[in-house]
């Protein structure tokens, strides 16, 4: 029987189904809250538009408590209609997990609906957006959590004398393109994206937001790139993506001589039968989890921010694996059991945490275990949607209720459930 509260979720096209595998554990998630999920094919919008009104007359917006997405995925839903953005006409909040740096399709961060939000899962993200963008329009911080896909975590029992599976799965790319790009810039901007890289891989730790390494390029270049939102947002995402694509290959490069299965495109710059890794193709997301639940650790690979860690370690965790993933100070503080786990793209570092493993893997199945049990049981998926629904039922309070409802319609001690069991 349906819910008697509903919630649109709006799945997105990406590499490997990663999206639509995210809007399904957010919509198993909804459910466990007592709200019926209804997902929208955004590829056929006439079929969307007529769902959104069968919704509607089931419902009511009254009992709808938003629409919810990865990346920004159908937030601009009519804007370019004469009626303007379906989530303000129908009076529904919508909220989309923003789960890259805004300087990436800038577009998606700046156009402004009232009814619209943003969560960024990085404060990095946040404060480059107030900082820099200064976009209107409300933005809110919350991390991801341990996924499990509703399934229990397996305990992990390394069998006596064989070699225990370890996956890394990795979309690389090729830093020589971006350098071969940058030479037939202006000398100028070529400096700075030359300069910027030297800053980040020379006088930083090498995790951490690039921005402060752009912006140093630019004042000794003579530019001023604080107010300049398009030229900056450029070259930060030019330095970003650049050293995702340095980092992902000193990372595969360091791992051709280890017993790892290797999931990924674009790997042909090696040779495979050269080496004790196990190449395979890129699978879906749902086949990667099931590969994710069998395997006693997962190699990862941080993006560049200082205070959270990649998707990729929190399904680790929800799984059962061990993360092995490049550290930063959001990841030191908050599991310091797998710091010797753990690497820093400099010297063997993830040789040596790869090896740690193999030399013990009953001690390694360990570790694993407690973390992921921490893991689950403090900041588990359900947990970051129940903030992501406790937010959109702020929104419609300060969008929509407010005006006739200025008082009593939320108190600070009212739960998820108890506010949406208001919802008429």
């Amino acid at each position: 029987m349906p819910h008697p509260v509903a919630a649109f979720v709006l799945p997105g096209k990406s590499d490997f189904n990663a999206l639509t595998g995210f809007t399904d554990e957010f919509a198993r998630c909804l459910n466990n809250l007592k709200i019926e999920p209804v997902c929208l094919d955004l590829t056929n919008w006439q079929q969307s538009y007529e769902r959104i009104n069968q919704t509607l007359n089931e419902y009511n917006a009254g009992r709808i408590v938003g629409a919810f997405s990865f990346s920004g995925v159908g937030m601009e839903l009519g804007n370019d209609q004469p009626d303007g953005n379906i989530w303000q006409q129908v009076k529904i909040p919508a909220v989309t997990w923003m789960l890259d740096h805004p300087a990436y399709i800038l577009k998606r961060h700046t156009f402004h609906v009232p009814t619209v939000s943003r969560l960024y899962t990085s404060l990095d993200f946040v404060d480059f957006k107030r900082d820099y963008v200064k976009s209107p329009g409300r933005t809110i911080h919350c991390r991801m959590g341990a996924m499990t896909q509703g399934k229990t975590a397996l305990r992990r029992e390394p069998k006596k004398g064989a070699v225990p599976l370890i996956l890394l799965p990795k979309k690389m790319g090729s830093t020589d393109e971006f350098q071969h790009i940058w030479a037939q810039l202006p000398k100028r901007l070529e400096s700075i994206l030359q300069d910027a890289v030297d800053h980040y891989w020379g006088e930083t730790k090498r995790w951490g937001s690039v921005v402060p390494s752009v912006l140093e390029a630019g004042r000794a270049s003579g530019i001023e790139l604080e107010h300049d939102h398009p030229l900056l947002c450029f070259f930060i995402a030019q330095i970003d993506q650049y050293f995702r694509f340095l980092k992902a290959n000193l990372l595969v490069n360091e791992v051709l001589d280890l017993p790892v299965r290797v999931y990924g495109r674009e790997l042909n710059y090696t040779s495979s039968d050269k080496t004790k890794a196990e190449w395979l193709p890129a699978i879906n997301y749902n086949e990667l989890m099931e590969e994710y639940r069998n395997a006693l650790a997962v190699i990862s690979m941080n993006p560049n921010v200082s205070d959270d860690c990649h998707d990729r370690n929190y399904s680790a965790l929800g799984m059962g694996a061990l993360p092995i993933s490049d550290i930063n100070p959001w990841w030191n503080i908050n599991f310091p059991e797998l710091e010797p786990y753990s690497y820093n793209f400099s010297g063997k570092s993830v040789t040596g945490a790869v090896e740690k493993v193999l030399d013990d893997p009953h001690a390694a199945a360990e570790v694993a275990w407690n973390v992921g049990e921490r893991a689950r049981s403090e900041r588990p998926f359900e947990k970051a949607v129940e903030e992501v629904v406790e937010w959109a039922i702020m929104q419609r309070y300060f969008e929509f209720e407010f005006i006739t409802h200025p008082v009593g319609f939320i108190r600070s001690d009212m739960s998820v459930a108890q506010a949406l069991s208001l919802m008429k």
